[in-house]
């Protein structure tokens, strides 16, 4: 766990500066532009976003260009829903479930992200997250980061019905919208490394017209 409190923790104090300067109507649609070419564009730059996240010297090198434009939380977030995808341990997944929830979902987090709150099942992801935070947490601090450890003394929520509610999915829509929302990020990216994207991931750039 402690990669994963680094990755959370290194950019926060820089980039929170920046989050306030965002306007809250920015935000992203949950569905993609109704003009079929502009689709079709964001479609195929997702998908190449994704060959990119899944190499990890690409990724690593893709995140390092996000964080030169204070723009990486998407990658970051992205990031921390694989690492929780993977995790086996059901304290393990509580414990990533609610930093993840309190350093990118909840309102006012150091790296809240930016998409449409009610599109992306955020309510019902913060339900268990203040479920969480309610039912007796006691809040251990380590190097600057906090982990809850759920007391099973008059526990106002069931903790096997909890445990239960948090999937491996529960975050599929929220890293749809971070890919969404790295494009133009992608965009820039792919045009400084073309032919090493090409040669590596096989990443063509689009023919102008």
């Amino acid at each position: 766990m402690w990669d994963t409190l680094i990755s959370f923790s290194y950019p926060v104090f820089v980039l929170q500066r920046f989050k306030s300067n965002k306007s809250e109507g920015n935000s992203i649609e949950p569905a993609l532009s109704t003009n079929p070419s502009v689709s079709s564009v964001n479609i195929s730059g997702e998908s190449s976003i994704r060959k990119i996240l899944l190499n990890e010297k690409w990724n690593n090198l893709f995140l390092k260009f996000a964080e030169k434009s204070f723009s990486c939380e998407d990658v970051m977030m992205w990031n921390a829903i694989e690492k929780f995808k993977a995790i086996k341990s059901e304290k393990q997944r509580r414990e990533l479930f609610y930093n993840i929830c309190n350093t990118y979902i909840r309102i006012g987090a150091p790296l809240e992200l930016n998409i449409s709150r009610k599109d992306f099942g955020i309510p019902e992801i913060m339900d268990i997250y203040h479920a969480l935070k309610e039912s007796n947490i006691n809040f251990a601090s380590k190097n600057g980061n906090v982990s809850p450890k759920v007391s099973n003394n008059n526990a106002k929520v069931d903790p096997n019905n909890l445990l239960f509610s948090i999937t491996s999915e529960i975050f599929n829509k929220i890293q749809t919208a971070c890919e969404h929302n790295m494009l133009d990020n992608y965009t820039r990216f792919q045009a400084s490394y073309e032919k090493q994207l090409e040669k590596e991931l096989d990443i063509v750039a689009k023919l102008k017209v």
